[in-house]
């Protein structure tokens, strides 16, 4: 009872508060109503995936604000990701359609520059930027026959033909399984941008495709094009959209913008009671703990993140709980024992998995509970298979005149020695390994509830490769 009446007056206190706020911000946008975002990778550099994700949101919750008449984007370099950049533009989409200017100022005008520009009513360039429209493409690369020269042993086995990440280090050239998944991902990503910019620009997409193949070209011919509507130093372009909305344009930054939304946001949910959609981040690689093999930055750690799936199990204040996932995989056992986790929890509460850019290997495992799997076009998922072996370098010390021997206990003690090959008896008991771990992981994507997910096969890997969908609102 208590707990309802402190809600309550913390409900009714945070009225005038909220009312302040908002007054705020519409008197900072004044009567010009115009806000200003610039996309560089200098400025996002550190940025996570949940902050590129809030922009995009953000820009949706515009089309409510009666004040806003215009927004003004900067872009250069924006280093994405593929389904980050798709997710943006869609949401320039959206608040184009409903009413408010986009305009667009383009420094340089790479693949996710004209990309996002697309979505924009005008578009800028400056007169002396060049178009890099190059399409999408991959270089793999392979060390398998300098190791060999330096006598290094290499022994890669794989559950799946099309789980190639071992072939980096095994071979001087990509198997023809490699060769067939690469070549489908690239011309399906690229598909996506054709069609995605040509729509945006109303151009056939055959138009596009023969200006892709022409570049790099010039300013003027990307006007010719249609890929712009103008070209200009900054200054012309302000003076362009001032023309536009018949005044004086003072831009409001966008980041002023979203602190006093954000706070807006807060004091209207201030005195409410109702229960909460959790979202939990998992970024990076798949890892058991603390381990080296990890890697730096950010991890998907078994060890804390299975005691937060299971708090959010217990806690009656969540309704509902979204996984926003993006990872290459990495550890199967560590994939198991989070997907076993998301299991328990789906079995209390609504789970929904969010792919972000990548979502592959044990990033798709951990993601197979779920009671759905939502992901973006561009989102790179999947990545079948188990992969796992060993470096020895036994022959390569040995040239330097090192050598090493072994006193062991009996057969297969020394199995993961770096010094020396697998046995012919330990290869196979490797081999039974790796598929033990690839049906398991078979056994978890096919289990799903539903039929399969929104986008993408998928089922485990031990160290999987791949390229954000994004956040949901909310």
């Amino acid at each position: 009872m208590l707990n309802l009446v402190w809600s309550t007056l913390l409900g009714l206190a945070s009225v005038p508060l909220l009312w302040l706020v908002r007054g705020l911000r519409r008197w900072q946008l004044g009567r010009r109503g115009v806000v200003e975002l610039s996309l560089a990778r200098d400025l996002r550099r550190g940025a996570s995936l949940d902050a590129i994700a809030s922009t995009a949101e953000l820009l949706r919750a515009m089309t409510q604000d009666e004040a806003l008449r215009a927004v003004i984007l900067r872009v250069r370099h924006p280093g994405l990701g593929h389904a980050a950049a798709q997710e943006m533009q869609q949401s320039l989409i959206t608040l184009r359609d409903a009413g408010k200017l986009v305009f667009v100022q383009l420094q340089q005008l790479g693949n996710q520059e004209i990309l996002l520009a697309s979505a924009a009513d005008r578009v800028w360039a400056e007169p002396a930027a060049d178009v890099f429209l190059s399409g999408v493409g991959a270089q793999l690369m392979f060390f398998g026959d300098a190791l060999d020269r330096l006598g290094v042993d290499v022994q890669v086995e794989a559950a799946g033909a099309y789980k190639s990440f071992g072939e980096t280090f095994a071979r001087g050239h990509a198997s023809r399984a490699n060769r067939e998944a690469v070549q489908g991902l690239v011309d399906d990503l690229n598909a996506q941008q054709i069609e995605r910019i040509a729509t945006g620009r109303r151009m056939a997409p055959q138009q596009l495709a023969d200006l892709v193949a022409r570049c790099p070209v010039g300013a003027e011919d990307a006007l010719k094009a249609g890929l712009v509507d103008g070209i200009g130093h900054l200054d012309q372009a302000h003076s362009a959209l001032e023309a536009l909305l018949g005044r004086s344009v003072e831009p409001v930054s966008f980041g002023r913008y979203a602190r006093l939304l954000a706070i807006e946001h807060w004091l209207g949910g201030l005195g409410r009671r109702d229960r909460a959609v959790a979202v939990v981040h998992l970024e990076g690689p798949v890892v058991l703990g603390v381990e080296a093999s990890g890697g730096s930055g950010l991890r998907i750690d078994a060890d804390r993140v299975v005691p937060a799936l299971q708090a959010l199990c217990r806690d009656q204040g969540t309704a509902a709980v979204i996984l926003f996932i993006d990872s290459p995989g990495g550890s199967a056992l560590a994939s198991d024992i989070i997907a076993r986790a998301v299991l328990r929890l789906g079995e209390e509460k609504p789970v929904v998995a969010v792919f972000a850019n990548v979502a592959a290997s044990g990033g798709y495992y951990i993601a197979a509970p779920a009671a759905e799997i939502v992901a973006m076009p561009g989102t790179i998922t999947g990545s079948i298979g188990v992969v796992g072996g060993k470096l020895s370098l036994g022959r390569a010390l040995g040239g330097l005149g090192i050598h090493t021997q072994s006193v062991t206990s009996g057969e297969g003690t020394l199995i993961f020695s770096p010094w020396r090959p697998f046995s012919d008896q330990e290869g196979q008991r490797f081999r039974a390994l790796l598929s033990r771990t690839y049906d398991r992981g078979g056994s978890a994507s096919l289990g799903r509830r539903h039929s399969s997910p929104r986008r993408g096969p998928g089922v485990d890997g031990a160290a999987g490769a791949g390229s954000r969908a994004g956040r949901p609102p909310g």
